[in-house]
């Protein structure tokens, strides 16, 4: 892949669409879902966050995460289930945009995380949470 420049920030980007950056994403949190979430029980949420290099929407959105926790026991009482997460930040981090995208056992959503489809599925989530942002 080529890198662009991003004249708006000075520096050197090595992604040449979003898609690339939420791939990216994807593949680095379904391997460390692997290592760090448990099949069952409470646990830290594991995160991967990627910065906004694209001009357009810089003023909007400052970072994207994508994250899997599981839920408070009284909200979710199935102890297995883990849930993945798209959020996006406005660039102050005053605020943010979040929306759960897949329910699942810990094998389910690796699964689903390193599936490409998913990933093509999670940019258009992510140009949803940035109308979101847009409109406060």
């Amino acid at each position: 892949m080529d890198a662009k420049e991003n004249k708006n920030a000075g520096f050197i980007c090595k992604y040449t669409c979003f898609q690339e950056q939420v791939d990216e994403m994807c593949v680095n949190l379904a391997e460390r879902v692997k290592k760090e979430v448990p099949e069952d029980g409470d646990y830290n949420p594991v995160m991967e966050f990627t910065q906004n290099y694209y001009s357009g929407t810089q003023k909007i959105v400052g970072k994207y995460s994508l994250y899997v926790r599981n839920l408070p026991a009284d909200i979710e009482p199935d102890r297995k289930v883990r849930y993945i997460f798209a959020a996006a930040y406005m660039p102050d981090g005053g605020y943010k945009s979040e929306m759960s995208v897949k329910k699942g056992y810990k094998e389910e959503i690796i699964k689903t995380l390193n599936d490409p489809k998913f990933a093509i599925k999670l940019n258009s989530i992510y140009g949803r949470l940035v109308e979101i942002l847009e409109n406060q």
